[in-house]
């Protein structure tokens, strides 16, 4: 480990952020807002091996060798089992929920809020609107997202599922895609968050306070290596549009 004191502007000089546009699925249809969009259905090239999370709000049909359907559905994930729950209790490097900040801003948060919903839905908002939305590269951490206030969708899902996990809450961050809307025509990188909620994991995205999250969210993976190791391989084609919300 080498620490080193060095200029701002020099410190910055070396840092790669992920290319979101540059690494972007285009689609020939258009699918208006996000957040309206309640139903989708996909066509997914996939590369060789890799797979598609399945579960009742995304489920995974195989088409061909290298082709799937994927029909997004905004709701309940997958069970939570006893081996899922526990990981999403535990603190570590990034999801440092034992930081004694986080402990004592979850408590603030939850304190005489009745209900596992209800809490979840409190530390969601904080989340939103307690930080800036931008580009954050350098801090490491969901404690230090606490306290700068500030950063993309990786450092929103850090906080929100630290919050959670500090507040006796099973969380998990969840990568994968999310149309960028209709100005871009494209699927882009993206993270958000799933909690256990009746035995069941529910989308949350603290970056756009969406409980549970719209049907344009694609999952790739519970760690970033899951979109990393497939950004530039996917290929999307829009089957099917479901109704937007009212």
């Amino acid at each position: 480990l080498l620490l080193r004191l060095e200029e701002e502007s020099v410190a910055r000089s070396g840092v790669q952020g992920l290319d979101i546009l540059g690494t972007s699925v285009s689609v020939s249809t258009a699918l208006g807002h996000p957040g309206d969009r309640q139903v989708l259905e996909l066509e997914v090239t996939v590369p060789p091996g890799f797979q598609l999370p399945n579960a009742p709000n995304q489920r995974v049909t195989p088409q061909t060798a290298d082709k799937v359907r994927v029909s997004l559905a905004s709701g309940s994930g997958a069970e939570a089992d006893a081996e899922a729950l526990e990981a999403a209790t535990l603190p570590g490097p990034q999801i440092d929920s034992d930081h004694p900040e986080i402990l004592a801003q979850a408590k603030r948060l939850i304190d005489e809020v009745d209900g596992r919903q209800n809490q979840v839905g409190r530390i969601l908002r904080f989340t939103y609107e307690h930080l800036d939305k931008a580009l954050a590269t350098h801090i490491p951490s969901a404690s230090g997202v606490l306290s700068q206030r500030r950063g993309d969708c990786t450092e929103h899902s850090w906080l929100f599922v630290a919050l959670c996990r500090a507040a006796g809450i099973p969380a998990r961050p969840v990568f994968g895609l999310m149309y960028l809307g209709d100005g871009e025509m494209s699927f882009g990188y993206h993270a958000w968050a799933e909690v256990a909620l009746d035995g069941r994991w529910q989308t949350v995205d603290p970056t756009w306070n969406q409980l549970p999250v719209d049907a344009t969210h694609l999952k790739l993976g519970e760690t970033s290596a899951s979109v990393a190791s497939v950004l530039g391989e996917l290929r999307i084609r829009v089957l099917k549009q479901g109704p937007r919300s009212p």
